[in-house]
């Protein structure tokens, strides 16, 4: 009798795994699609890039050495609402490999490429150590009419792109938190305004 008991609760436990075994299987996340491309920045660079979903675009930034792909948790988070770009900035991964143009201003350049280019505005524009300078140099030179937000991963923008940004940060579009040295979270503007007023005036 308990033989019988136990083979029939192991018919049913298996008849309910073969039912939800599919669903489960059908609600599983795939992994985004992520496609491959180069736009042609300034004297000809082919700046290269990995692209997955659809939606708002986030453009990632790496910094110095790194290639697009150091981005892939977070492409592979967002792309399941957004238009996700990581780009390999110039000498870096798959992009040109040249000896002209590694510093900030240049590669801003190519950010306004990759922008531009693949219609990306507007765009949140996310840069990672160097990558945050090389995005704080693009707002320097290109403003913000093609973004939406920007954020600093372990880097901050030098003093030139400092007061630019402390010049455009009442109109919202930016959001920032950083530690001082006591270890208080500060906003953006208050850190901007912080080092404006603590910096000497010449």
């Amino acid at each position: 009798m308990k033989t019988g008991l136990r083979l029939q609760r192991a018919l049913v436990l298996a008849a309910a795994l073969a039912v939800l075994t599919p669903l489960v299987a059908a609600h599983a996340e795939k992994p985004p699609a992520i496609i491959s491309g180069f736009v042609t920045s300034g004297g000809g660079v082919r700046i290269h890039y990995i692209e997955a979903g659809k939606g708002r675009a986030i453009l990632f930034v790496p910094g110095f050495t790194a290639p697009g792909w150091m981005w892939q948790k977070q492409i592979t988070h967002f792309a399941k609402t957004h238009r996700v770009v990581a780009m390999d900035p110039r000498a870096q991964g798959e992009s040109s490999q040249t000896a002209e143009g590694l510093y900030p201003a240049a590669r801003a350049g190519d950010i306004k490429a990759v922008v531009d280019q693949l219609k990306l505005a507007p765009v949140v524009l996310v840069g990672h150590s160097m990558g945050a300078a090389e995005v704080a140099a693009y707002v320097d030179q290109f403003g913000t009419d093609t973004l939406a937000a920007l954020v600093f991963v372990d880097g901050w923008p030098d003093a030139t792109t400092t007061r630019t940004l402390s010049r455009i940060c009442s109109n919202g579009c930016l959001a920032f938190r950083k530690t001082d040295a006591s270890g208080q979270k500060i906003s953006f503007d208050q850190a901007i305004c912080s080092r404006s007023h603590n910096r000497k005036t010449t």
